[in-house]
């Protein structure tokens, strides 16, 4: 097979630039769990809150690992018991400075700290303490590569005491401040070929040294043993019981403590699985040559040959038949020429592979590191909180934050995706997300691999969201595509404050009888300010004492307020069971969020009642009728409606002397509150009088002078601001309102009557005298006796009216009246007509015929009548 470009002589170090990300927070930080079908379940490290270790690697550089006078043969003639050392410090250096620059939410990279010890009958240490936790690039190289130098080789150092090893790697652990809560975790990986020889000790036995080792560390330091085979000793038999006691080995452990390596290209298997089993990992199985089911949604996949001979190699297709260790686009193979030999392929199509080598062994040891999906909590970004409606929206991606590609063409590539919020120990279900649609408004510009869904958080503190994401490979088999943590966010709490309650400061130090007493409370947020929740809170309030039980009602009155008033109505003790409830919109649970028990004793208060005493329902004067000397004598003043209230005790009915009685701090004329309500307009009428007192006891007056000619409703109650001394309580009854009608004063009508009827009877005597003196009659009438004689004082003027009546003629006997009036229209304006109303007889019912100038009549006895047009023709 024809050798890559790239496969010329490559150190270790170079193949780990290559696949260093295949172990990224796989063996080290747990981030990427492993899907089912590799048959492998994380396990959790010794400390799951711990992201800190602390590594000493003890490696044997004994005689009989790299060949000796007494031992030819070496047991590590390839030098695998360096390529250990350095692997694990290449890998967890890059892992930690890939890891942190990419920043996952709810990770945290694990820092590790690594020191080499090389044993033989003495010890040394060939690498101090090495932090392994670099900032950038360039300080990881500047401290990389001096670091891997001096693990590169090394001498014979003589026998095997692992004793003076030990006691050098407890004196490295006692350069570091001791672990707190079990963190830093603290660990040795032993590599041996042998059982202890000391020739110097001529008190030596090997039971006496093993026996000693197992007092070196106290069992929580994780000790871990690789022996490598020693065909010419069976040294393992006699010692591996020791060795399970110091390392506190056990059957039922994922990964032993203790192993025998029978072949030398298992020492660095051995070293991956317990970097595996530090981070919290199961061992990996064997990759079997032949046919690989490649699943999908991998970033990235790499398969590990560790070899037994520098000169084998990976050798291995895809479905087409393309050689993927001919470095086709996306394939990097490294380690070509050196002991540990990987393939990786970003982003792998779906489907399988064909694995082969080029050893021809059928017992290849080979490992698959898959990089498989990590997650990206984009919403909250921050904190939430508590019991309000929040947004958890995240994103499927790969180690480098790319989110995973769609298959819309394989059906059964699609993903399955439930998840759960953990938190206080409890987990919720919110296995309905939904994809994210592209939206301008979207935060997430690639909304491929998105979901969100919504949560109501009714828990306080950090919650993790864990997603678990199912998909199926070509064959149809189940995989776990993700199943862990994607990020946490934190809930503020929201604590109820109590606002009044019994417990209270107040004006009475205790609870008064009929006087409220409220029961307040707010929901706030950590800085104090009022919030509401999206689930419906569910108060009770029982009150006992003083009677039959009372259930009150608390009811919201602003944002996040719930009030409610209790009135004793008798003295006592009381008792009050105040309980808050709140049903999880997740599994409907009801849960208690605030309870509080009260106990409280009612003072007795002497009862304040108000009565009514003026006005009663009625007509009342808005304006009075006031008399004067000048004109226009008479004037019209605004007359004021007494309202006038009388404080007594209900009981008995007497008046309270409140100039006496110190029933209130508040002054008199603020005690009560009026209000006139027009019930034309439905207005209430300004009022700025207050009441006052009267000098009789009990009494307060207020006087209103603004009511229009009206019907008006009053009102009087206690003011709402007034406060009553302790030991006080106005009575629960208020007098009822009454309607009072304002009017005008009475008199003014009789005033107007006056007037009116002055005016009629003005016009009637003015109408009177035009009517007599219109269209006048004129001349004289002049009456003579039978002798012709004119009759003195028997004449009479027509002149200036139209109608005449003369009665009781003088010296004319048998005339009782003459009517004489003028006959309108004539053509003649001396034409009247006389009506002679004898004195016996009935009087006529119409006058004589018309009367001209120089006419005459004959009158009872003889007279005569004459119609002359001055007495001097008579």
């Amino acid at each position: 097979m024809n050798k890559p470009m790239n496969h010329g002589v490559l150190s270790v170090t170079r193949f780990l630039r290559h696949w260093h990300r295949v172990l990224l927070c796989l063996l080290l930080l747990q981030c990427l769990p492993i899907p089912a079908v590799w048959g492998q379940s994380p396990t959790s490290p010794p400390s799951s809150a711990c992201h800190e270790i602390e590594l000493v690697f003890i490696i044997d550089q004994s005689g009989s690992m790299g060949g000796s006078i007494s031992h030819p043969t070496p047991n590590d003639p390839q030098g695998f018991r360096f390529s250990g050392p350095k692997f694990a410090v290449d890998l967890v250096g890059r892992q930690y400075l890939t890891f942190a620059s990419q920043n996952i939410p709810g990770e945290t990279p694990s820092t590790f700290h690594i020191a080499v010890v090389y044993f033989g009958d003495q010890a040394q240490t060939v690498m101090p303490w090495s932090t392994l936790a670099p900032k950038d690039n360039p300080s990881w190289q500047a401290l990389r590569n001096p670091l891997l130098a001096k693990i590169s080789s090394s001498d014979n150092l003589g026998e095997t005491n692992f004793l003076r090893a030990f006691d050098e790697a407890a004196n490295l652990f006692n350069q570091r401040p001791p672990p707190v809560g079990g963190c830093p975790q603290r660990a040795v990986m032993v590599l041996t070929d042998g059982e202890p020889a000391v020739s110097d000790d001529p008190a030596f036995s090997v039971d006496s040294h093993m026996s000693t080792l197992e007092t070196k560390f106290p069992p929580d330091y994780r000790i871990y043993v690789t022996a490598v085979n020693d065909p010419g000793s069976p040294y393992w038999s006699r010692v591996s019981s020791y060795w399970e006691r110091i390392s506190h080995d056990d059957p039922s452990l994922p990964l032993r403590r203790t192993a025998l390596i029978g072949r030398q290209d298992d020492i660095n298997a051995r070293f991956t699985q317990i970097l595996l089993d530090l981070a919290g990992q199961a061992p990996r199985p064997n990759v079997p040559l032949g046919r690989y089911v490649v699943p999908p949604y991998l970033q990235e996949l790499c398969l590990v040959l560790y070899k037994q001979d520098a000169a084998e190699h990976l050798d291995i297709s895809d479905l087409h038949g393309t050689r993927l260790s001919h470095n086709p686009p996306g394939v990097d193979v490294s380690g070509y020429d050196d002991l540990i030999e990987s393939l990786c392929v970003q982003s792998p199509k779906p489907g399988e592979w064909n694995v082969q080598t080029t050893s021809g062994r059928a017992d290849v040891r080979i490992h698959a590191f898959p990089i498989l999906t990590a997650g990206r909590l984009t919403s909250p970004k921050t904190s939430t909180l508590q019991y309000q409606k929040t947004t958890i929206a995240f994103q499927l991606v790969d180690s480098q934050q790319v989110p995973l590609p769609d298959y819309p063409a394989e059906p059964h590539y699609q993903l399955t995706i439930t998840a759960t919020v953990q938190a206080a120990g409890r987990v919720w279900d919110i296995s309905n997300p939904q994809p994210v649609k592209p939206q301008v408004s979207r935060p997430v510009t690639d909304t491929r691999q998105a979901y969100e869904t919504t949560f109501i958080p009714v828990e306080s503190g950090t919650h993790e969201v864990h997603v678990h994401a199912l998909s199926h490979d070509i064959d149809g088999k189940t995989i776990s595509v993700m199943k862990g943590k994607i990020g946490d966010f934190f809930v503020d709490p929201v604590t109820l404050q109590v606002l009044s309650d019994p417990t209270s400061p107040g004006r009475c130090p205790n609870p008064q009888q009929g006087l409220p007493m409220e029961f307040a409370y707010r929901l706030q947020d950590p800085a104090s300010q009022p919030v509401t929740t999206d689930i419906p809170l569910r108060w009770t309030a029982e009150v006992g004492g003083g009677g039959a039980p009372v259930s009150l009602s608390m009811q919201p009155v602003s944002t996040g307020v719930y009030s409610t008033t209790f009135f004793p109505q008798s003295s006592g003790p009381y008792t009050m069971q105040v309980t808050t409830m709140l049903q999880e919109p997740i599994g409907g649970t009801e849960q208690q969020i605030f309870a509080r028990d009260y106990a409280f004793e009612v003072k007795p208060t002497q009862k304040v009642a108000l009565t009514l005493a003026h006005p009663q329902p009625g007509n009342y004067p808005g304006q009075a009728l006031r008399l004067q000397w000048k004109p226009p004598f008479v004037r019209l003043e605004p007359e004021p409606l007494d309202i006038n209230v009388e404080l007594v005790e209900p009981e008995s009915g007497k008046p309270l002397d409140i100039t006496r009685t110190k029933i209130s701090p508040t002054p008199p004329d603020q005690l009560l509150d009026l209000r006139v309500q027009d019930t034309t307009t439905g207005n209430l009428v300004p009022i700025s009088l207050a009441f006052h007192t009267t000098g009789r006891p009990g009494e307060l007056r207020a006087q209103v002078t603004n009511l229009n000619l009206a019907e008006h409703i009053v009102r009087v109650e206690p003011s709402q601001s007034a406060l009553l001394n302790c030991g006080w309580a106005w009575d629960a009854k208020t007098p009822d309102p009454l309607e009072v009608k304002i009017v005008q004063d009475p008199r003014l009508y009789w005033l107007y009557g006056a007037i009116l009827l002055l005016i009629a009877l003005l016009a009637a005597m003015l109408y009177w005298r035009w009517a007599i003196t219109h269209d006048a009659c004129k001349g004289y009438l002049v009456i003579h006796d039978h002798h012709g004689h004119r009759v003195p004082g028997a004449s009479f003027d027509l002149a200036g009216r139209n109608r005449h009546t003369f009665k009781k003629i003088p010296g004319v006997t048998g005339v009782r009246r003459l009517d004489v009036w003028k006959v309108r229209g004539a053509a003649d304006d001396y034409c009247i007509k006389v009506r002679v109303v004898p004195l016996q007889g009935p009087v006529p019912r119409q006058g004589d015929d018309n009367m001209l100038l120089g006419g005459s009549k004959i009158l009872p006895n003889n007279y005569r009548l004459l119609y002359v047009r001055s007495l001097s023709s008579s």
